[in-house]
């Protein structure tokens, strides 16, 4: 028989650029043979795909680019996306 390991409890919290808050909160049985970190894992990676960030697998999308390369895609992305709907 599976024995439960006890309860955790995980939550987050973020908001965007336009101010918008995104939150999550789930409180979760863990069992023998199924750890806390992989646990809090799935809830995160469920969350960051609910508030629109894509994954790869076990990566999230461009997760080696520094703050300002993040800042300079953004913004040519941004510019580019304007610049299409003017075509």
């Amino acid at each position: 028989m599976i024995e439960s390991t006890g309860m955790i409890k995980i939550g987050f919290t973020f908001t965007n650029e336009f101010g918008y808050t995104f939150s999550s909160e789930s409180q979760l049985e863990i069992f023998d043979g199924y750890d806390e970190l992989t646990a809090l894992g799935e809830q995160f990676d469920t969350f960051l795909r609910q508030i629109g960030y894509r994954r790869n697998g076990t990566t999230v999308f461009m997760e080696s680019i520094n703050d300002e390369e993040y800042d300079f895609l953004a913004n040519a992305l941004k510019e580019y996306r304007e610049g299409m709907k003017e075509d």
